[in-house]
């Protein structure tokens, strides 16, 4: 494929507004390290730059609000919802529910969202979060939303240690309430691994609770999605291991445009390596090329990618090898963005 038409080829179809790090919680391992004491907040200038970027690709479909706690933009988060609708593009909310303290006020402020233009609520909980915000919060916000007509996801952390678990997320009063609802199919939870990223054994993910097969594909994050953060850096993910891979920051998005950043992603074999076959996959390659590499038991595939980047001894065999596999690798992913593009 010419230069050029690759390059339009791989433009994201998914985008990420990382809005702020400042969150009503403060989550123990809180994968981006948000707090309430964190600053960082997007501007309502700002969020419509990033918008009008995402907009000028031409090939981002939805826009996912996230932070940090996104709704703590106020106004600005709505403005900007509603401006990504305007121009055609599917929107999502990612929040902790903290402003559903009650169904008066759930009611209200899904309203303001259903107004401007929201497409989908994910909302979180678990332990962590419980800490900060009710399950109930969670529930009341999502009742409301699929009342409005909104699809919601609620992520639930899961964990060997997990004190809140499924069958107590099922039992909630609330949640009856939204199995009662004409509009139960709105509705819908997964059950998502808590890590962390600093001392990856901490919640007792081993080997009876992972698949490791699962942990052996491509990553498809990586060149369709984008992200950008409330500090202006462009990212090439929105993986849970974005800031401490110095590799996935592409500039800053006052410095560079968008189209340009993510077309220089288009020289890196190994991120190309990682969207067809995934990390973990790659690890046991080097394993074969380096017997003294250690393959380690994580909990979440972004964590596989995280110590690859940052292991010199793996990121020193795949250097000096990658290269005997490289026309395999352009020819698949060539393949694979084809395939994408055509069903996407």
């Amino acid at each position: 494929m010419e230069k050029n038409k690759q390059e339009k080829a791989i433009m994201p179809s998914s985008a990420g507004i990382i809005t702020t790090y400042k969150c009503t919680a403060e989550c123990e391992d809180c994968c981006f390290d948000c707090s309430r004491k964190n600053s960082s907040i997007m501007s309502k200038e700002q969020l419509f730059h990033v918008i009008d970027e995402l907009i000028s690709l031409e090939s981002i479909k939805v826009v996912v609000f996230t932070g940090g706690e996104a709704t703590l933009l106020g106004n600005t988060l709505l403005d900007g919802i509603n401006y990504a609708n305007k121009n055609g593009l599917a929107t999502r909310l990612v929040t902790n529910g903290h402003w559903a303290t009650d169904s008066v006020r759930a009611k209200k402020y899904v309203k303001k969202l259903k107004d401007a233009g929201l497409n989908e609520i994910n909302f979180s909980t678990g332990d962590q979060h419980q800490k900060y915000v009710r399950v109930e919060n969670v529930l009341r916000g999502s009742l409301m939303a699929i009342d409005y007509g909104i699809p919601v996801s609620v992520s639930l952390e899961t964990h060997r240690f997990a004190k809140f678990r499924e069958e107590d997320l099922k039992a909630n009063p609330i949640f009856e309430k939204i199995m009662d609802s004409e509009n139960k199919n709105l509705f819908t939870y997964i059950c998502s691994s808590w890590i962390s990223i600093k001392n990856t054994d901490k919640y007792g993910h081993n080997e009876h609770e992972i698949n490791l097969s699962e942990m052996d594909y491509g990553c498809d994050n990586l060149y369709t999605n984008i992200s950008v953060d409330a500090r202006n850096k462009i990212y090439s993910c929105c993986g849970l291991t974005i800031h401490s891979i110095k590799e996935m920051s592409l500039g800053n998005i006052e410095n560079i445009q968008l189209e340009e950043a993510v077309n220089n992603q288009l020289g890196d074999l190994l991120k190309k390596w990682i969207f067809l076959v995934g990390p973990y996959y790659i690890l046991k390659r080097a394993k074969e090329w380096n017997k003294n590499i250690k393959i380690p038991k994580f909990g979440h595939r972004c964590l596989y990618c995280a110590y690859i980047y940052n292991n010199p001894l793996v990121m020193e065999t795949i250097i000096n090898n990658i290269k005997t596999i490289s026309d395999e690798i352009e020819s698949n992913f060539i393949e694979k963005i084809v395939f994408y593009k055509k069903f996407s």
